[in-house]
């Protein structure tokens, strides 16, 4: 995401500088890098100056949160750091452990600005505690990279809300009448999935329900919420991708790969949102135009970035590709157009928690257990159709085992679930949690 620069460019290098906490973070995060990322976990030296570095941050960052002698923004960073250098070692929950930390400070710091303004509008006398709480451009766009890091959370275990409010965002969400910058469109598309993302984990308590038992305010709101996204993807098409030729602030090459990212993650949360209230799985089979748009998007990003080094040496803290990808590669039943979508996956580096090799490792299985039971003459292609929806995987999960040891590879548990029998789930008397409803099994995943 563009604001982000500001972050790693202009804020980073200050704090580090200046702080002790966030120079520990950074320099933590540092050595993890060179250890796993660059050296493939095979030095037992790197391995040993990364855990010290590791634990100096953690004190460092435990006397800030004592003390607060800085401030929230420095700690914030320092929280964001050590959670990226935990996701490098396959720790999720230590790295959801800082992210909730930091998200916590964000909360508190709101509310004490929302009380100022209330304050401020019922005292004339209150102008200066609002001062006081007054952001700063640089801290807002922090601000937006947590909430990247929330969106990220949420899609990563589907059905779970982020941890800020809809109320903590800087300005509720909207989409403008036309879209004048790529940095616009991303700071657009940051707070309508958020608030999307808020919405499918209240929705998806439906998912399971029978027609008549959705609320009707509820698929109202699905309405809105795509309707607002519909319009984003209509201003950022129209008013940034096709009329470069024409345009007065015509992209750079990394700016439109830039858009094309933007526009891979508006589709994918567009399908989740029209589905979310669907228990058939063939319902994915009506988004193919916007799946094959994430396929075709998300190949020139990546050949625009062949010339750099492997991206499977790359880590981003912001969402990018990986995450549409897998889901299109789970999703999108059409056996071309997948096996697309998961080479290129395999090849997107990693982006948060989303590691691009594991997670089409695991979409890979997930085609050959779908495939495997369908029924096509052998001169056809695998359509969509060809697939049954008792034969459709529903839901795949993830648990990676971290090991202490020389081994530098650790090992990966796919959990895959699939309904035995919608129709009769849905008209029967037992809850749809029931496990007489699932078959669910688990399979070592080996990279």
């Amino acid at each position: 995401m563009g604001y982000g620069l500001s972050i790693w460019h202009k804020l980073l290098p200050q704090l580090s500088t200046a702080i002790p906490s966030v120079n520990a973070a950074a320099a933590a995060f540092g050595a993890l890098y060179e250890s796993i990322v660059l050296k493939g976990g095979s030095s037992s030296t790197s391995k040993r100056r990364a855990a010290l570095q590791y634990g100096n941050a953690i004190r460092h960052v435990q006397q800030d949160v004592a003390h607060q002698l800085y401030g929230p923004v420095p700690l914030l960073l320092a929280c964001a750091l050590l959670g990226f250098a935990e996701l490098l070692r396959c720790r999720q929950y230590n790295a959801l452990m800082h992210l909730q930390g930091a998200l916590r400070l964000l909360r508190s710091r709101e509310e004490v600005f929302t009380k100022a303004k209330v304050l401020d509008a019922t005292d004339p006398n209150g102008s200066n505690a609002l001062e006081a709480t007054t952001t700063t451009p640089l801290e807002d766009n922090l601000s937006l990279m947590f909430m990247t890091l929330d969106i990220q959370k949420a899609s990563y275990a589907l059905g779970q809300p982020p941890e800020l409010s809809v109320s903590h965002l800087p300005c509720q969400p909207h989409v403008s009448s036309s879209i004048r910058n790529v940095n616009e469109a991303a700071t657009q598309l940051v707070r309508l999935i958020h608030s999307c993302y808020h919405f499918t984990a209240h929705a998806s308590q439906f998912k399971y329900l029978s027609r008549a038992a959705i609320p009707s305010d509820l698929l109202l709101e699905q309405g809105r919420h795509i309707a607002k996204l519909s319009l984003w993807l209509d201003s950022l098409n129209q008013d940034i991708l096709l009329n470069q030729p024409g345009s007065s602030h015509k992209l750079s090459p990394e700016g439109y790969c830039h858009a094309l990212v933007l526009r891979t993650q508006c589709l994918s949360t567009l399908i989740y949102l029209s589905t979310v209230l669907s228990a058939h799985e063939c319902r994915y089979d009506l988004h193919r135009p916007r799946f094959q748009s994430i396929v075709q998007d998300a190949a020139v990003v990546l050949a625009q970035g062949s010339g750099t080094p492997s991206a499977l040496r790359q880590f981003r803290p912001s969402p990018g590709i990986v995450q549409p990808l897998f889901f299109t590669a789970t999703k999108y039943r059409h056996g071309d157009w997948r096996r697309q979508a998961n080479d290129l996956l395999g090849r997107s580096g990693r982006e948060g928690p989303f590691d691009g090799k594991l997670l089409a490792a695991i979409a890979s299985r997930t085609i050959t257990i779908e495939e495997g039971t369908c029924r096509q003459p052998l001169t056809e292609r695998i359509l969509p159709e060809h697939i049954t929806e008792g034969n459709r995987v529903h839901g795949t999960g993830i648990h990676v085992e971290t090991k202490d040891d020389e081994e530098s590879v650790p090992c990966a548990t796919a959990m895959f679930s699939r309904c035995k029998d919608v129709e009769a789930m849905l008209c029967g008397s037992v809850s749809w949690e029931h496990e007489s409803n699932w078959d669910i099994w688990n399979e070592v995943i080996e990279l």
